[in-house]
């Protein structure tokens, strides 16, 4: 069957063609045909990863073979191989393949890296190949690291990293020793000490320059001395450095703590304010302040002074001479004097001067109490040849009344003592009153009290 299209239908020709089209397309079903597989690039493997190159001496040369692979079904493309320019001198890059080169899946190829140092210590480097592998980096690069063991000194202090010399009496001198050894591959010269700011006045060291230590060897021993000059701590760096060819190391030079402290004397006293009791016109008070040694050296206790502005009636008692020594952990009494017949509270202060470089003049306030009960016995004691009665009187002399609760022999006195009246209710003695009572003896035979 033709169709011929008029000039009239033409356009509705097209447009039913059009449709057609659109729907065969439309009616198509799936198809799993194969277009061949997608290209991706390899991946370039390295063995091994990265390359450390044993302890090599100078004059000594050290090689490292380095494989390279493509494991994957495609291949890939090696540009350029080279050691980066921040490499050290002494890594050389050996190898004849020739660049570029297509690496086929599966193909393996090899080269060598050498170190030859020219002197101590580390290096470090990086071997840089150019390739279209998938894990080349930005710059289209697969990098190795290179390194090397490091061929240098290793200083150990067998004192650790501190000499502590403890508390030290100024003006005396204590030594002790450190043990300086090398556990490194190359020896340790130390051709100088530093200290760092003021270390040289108070600490000393003892040592013949230069000081060679040989790698693991019995190592050399020096003896450091501390002699405070001045209260306080001292924490002070000792560097040991070492110089060649005009070149020091000292930002990077082996460092030892050097600590030590001035002994000192510590004062504590007791108790804080001294508070003396009613006292009689006439007489006279003493009480103690205590002395306490806290620090690590005897305690000199200079002086004693009742300041200015006190009560004229408080003094260093008599007789009392300085220094006075008190032993580590010891202490002393420092007596007081108070002479009696105040009518008001009166106040003083004494100022106690010793070696405490904290403290060297502590204060203590004194009180003494203007009232109060003042009670005297008389006789302050008996005596009884024979048979007898003796009679006892209590006064008070203060400007209080005395409260007697109890007045009585000690349970252990000899029943051949009696006192008259036996017992008492508890009595109120007035100011310059007196009570009375007696004592009497009576021997029992063959007693001899």
């Amino acid at each position: 069957m033709s169709f011929v299209p008029s000039p009239h239908n033409t356009r509705a020709h097209l447009l039913v063609m059009s449709l057609a089209v659109c729907a065969v397309l439309f009616l198509v079903p799936a198809c799993d045909c194969d277009y061949g597989e997608v290209r991706r690039n390899a991946e370039l493997t390295l063995n091994p990863s990265s390359v450390v190159f044993p302890l090599t001496t100078v004059g000594e040369t050290s090689q490292q073979t380095i494989e390279f692979s493509n494991k994957d079904q495609v291949s890939l493309e090696i540009t350029k191989i080279e050691l980066s320019k921040e490499s050290n001198a002494a890594f050389t890059l050996k190898s004849d393949i020739p660049l570029p080169l297509t690496l086929e899946g599966g193909e393996k190829k090899t080269l060598e890296v050498s170190f030859a140092p020219t002197s101590g210590g580390g290096a470090s480097g990086e071997l840089h190949i150019y390739t279209t592998a998938s894990n080349a980096d930005n710059e289209g690069r697969v990098v190795l690291k290179l390194r090397t063991l490091l061929n240098a000194p290793e200083p150990v202090f067998s004192c650790g990293k501190a000499l502590d010399f403890g508390s030290v009496e100024i003006g005396k001198k204590k030594t002790l020793t450190c043990t300086l050894k090398n556990r490194g591959t190359s020896l340790w010269g130390i051709t100088e000490l530093q200290f760092s700011e003021g270390g040289q006045q108070e600490f000393f060291v003892d040592a013949t320059f230069p000081i060679v230590i040989q790698p693991n060897a019995e190592g050399a021993t020096i003896q450091v001395s501390y002699s405070p000059i001045d209260a306080g701590k001292d924490d002070v760096l000792l560097k040991f450095i070492t110089k060649e060819d005009g070149k020091s190391n000292e930002d990077e030079a082996p460092v030892l703590s050097l600590k030590g402290k001035a002994a000192s004397a510590t004062i504590e006293v007791q108790p804080e304010a001294l508070i003396f009791p009613f006292t009689s016109k006439g007489k006279q008070t003493t009480k103690s302040i205590t002395a306490l040694s806290r620090g690590e050296i005897p305690l000199e206790i200079t002086g004693m002074l009742i300041e200015p502005g006190s009560s004229p009636n408080f003094s260093v008692k008599q007789g009392t001479t300085f220094p006075i020594s008190i032993p580590v952990g010891g202490s002393a009494s420092l007596p007081i004097e108070y002479k009696g017949g105040a009518t008001n509270l009166e106040q003083g202060i004494v100022t106690i001067a010793s070696n405490d470089p904290d403290n060297p003049k502590v204060q203590v306030r004194l009180f003494a109490v203007a009232d109060g009960c003042d009670l005297v016995v008389s006789p302050r004691k008996l005596t009884f040849p024979t048979r007898k009665t003796v009679t006892v009187i209590l006064t008070n002399q203060g400007n209080r009344a005395c409260t007697l609760k109890r007045i009585a022999l000690e349970p252990t006195s000899s029943k051949d003592y009696k006192m008259i009246p036996g017992s008492w209710p508890v009595i109120s003695l007035a100011p310059n009153t007196s009570l009375e009572f007696f004592v009497e003896y009576r021997p029992s035979d063959n007693n001899n009290d």
